[in-house]
């Protein structure tokens, strides 16, 4: 008896041969799918847990799909390759194995629960992204921006009453201070950064996933909506990102957008005086300290994501093989991978460089890329789902993840077996 060999086509296309073997999958997921997305574009929309950043909505959801599909697809017998599932094993077994090594080799010292939760929601989100690009469809992205822009309206009309009700907050009256403190819209996030990031990253896993197949119009669109969500953002991030939205668009769109933020502008110094407003507070205290020869920063919400930064590169150095096992709690971006899992976090940091390096995209793309990963590894919470995600689509779409697939088709079409996936977790092509 003769044992069958494994075919990638034909795996793929047994759908056109077999009315009894289930439809291929068209990589969106679905209605799994669409759900996945809205939760991880709209993470802070459902407080299942009051008065924190990273809400487990999109892990749970995830879970549940993730079981739900798996199981239909066994009873069907679908035969799938498994290069992406092993890259996405290796990133997420490697990730928990290696934090149990960090548990032991710190004597059982007492991790953080909620650090070492979202670090378990960070690969969550970065094994779905790495498996599941193609959820982020050109009108999926546009639907999720148009939403942002009808709030952000209604967040200035109603002073930000919405999101009092439906987003748990660290402040409850850091919304209320719209108009009085220089504070932007924050639209169905806690604060303005967390919203000029969302907005950001929708537009960047669109740039790297559906921009070539979009037409001219949706493009103008998308780019004109996210820069006008960057700039209400109010937000010293939000106007970093809308310059890169600016760089990325080309020499045709500066005067357009230049006049946009004009327009802006003058709509804002009617509103506020100019001087109150937080990222016009920061450009100030920057350029009068070094206007004195001296730099140094006032502005409170960046000392301490410096300081924290300084806390977990202190405790990278001092425990660069293992980390510290999620020990130190305070905010902090992807350098907390390095102070809590040493070397796993190195490697993963490295992998990801590589990954925008080796990529096919445009070159100016990749510096937005390596512009983002920066502003991520220096602050912000790891267990936002964007950020997994991200990271996750880079790996999956890089010549790396390629390699490792290449490599396991190779091994499968050796041993002449294939592996039941879930259409749902089936690797972008």
């Amino acid at each position: 008896m003769t044992t069958p060999t494994f075919d990638r086509e034909e795996a793929l296309s047994v759908d056109r041969r077999s009315p009894a073997r289930s439809r291929r999958p068209d990589g969106r997921g679905g209605p799994a799918g669409f759900v996945v997305f809205v939760t991880a574009a709209f993470p802070f929309v459902v407080p299942l847990v009051p008065s924190t950043d990273t809400q487990p909505t999109f892990t749970l959801f995830v879970l549940l799909f993730a079981l739900a599909t798996v199981a239909q697809c066994l009873s069907r017998d679908v035969l799938l390759p498994r290069g992406g599932l092993l890259l996405a094993g290796v990133v997420f077994g490697g990730g928990v194995a290696w934090l149990c090594f960090s548990i032991l080799a710190n004597g059982f010292a007492a991790s953080n629960p909620n650090r070492v939760a979202s670090f378990i929601m960070f690969l969550i989100a970065t094994v779905t992204g790495l498996l599941n690009r193609r959820i982020f469809s050109g009108p999926r992205v546009l639907t999720a921006l148009t939403a942002y822009l009808f709030f952000t309206i209604l967040f200035f009309l109603t002073a930000g009453k919405v999101e009092s009700a439906i987003i748990q907050s660290r402040s409850a009256d850091m919304i209320y201070q719209v108009g009085t403190s220089g504070r932007g819209a924050s639209t169905l996030s806690p604060e303005p950064s967390f919203f000029a990031f969302q907005v950001f990253t929708i537009f960047l896993l669109a740039r790297m996933n559906v921009w070539s197949i979009l037409d001219y119009r949706r493009r103008h669109i998308i780019q004109l909506i996210t820069v006008l969500l960057l700039i209400a953002s109010f937000a010293g991030y939000g106007i970093l990102y809308a310059l890169m939205v600016i760089f990325l668009s080309g020499r045709r769109y500066v005067f357009g957008f230049g006049l946009l933020g004009a327009v802006a502008v003058t709509l804002i110094v009617n509103v506020y005086a100019i001087d109150s407003l937080r990222f016009v507070k920061l450009f100030l205290s920057i350029a009068a300290s070094l206007a004195g020869g001296a730099f140094e920063l006032e502005d409170v919400s960046i000392l301490v994501r410096l300081t924290s930064f300084q806390e977990y590169w202190r405790i990278f150095l001092d425990r660069t093989v293992f980390g510290d096992a999620f020990q130190f709690h305070g905010g902090g971006g992807l350098v907390s991978l390095l102070a809590s899992l040493g070397l796993y976090g190195v490697l993963l940091i490295v992998a990801v460089v590589i990954a925008i390096s080796v990529s096919r995209i445009e070159g100016k793309l990749k510096l937005v890329l390596l512009a983002w990963l920066t502003l991520q590894f220096i602050s912000g919470p790891i267990g936002l789902p964007m950020v997994g995600l991200t990271i996750g689509v880079l790996l999956g779409r890089s010549r790396l993840g390629a390699m490792v697939s290449a490599i396991n088709t190779l091994v499968n079409r050796r041993r002449g077996v294939g592996t039941p996936l879930a259409s749902f977790a089936r690797p972008s092509r």
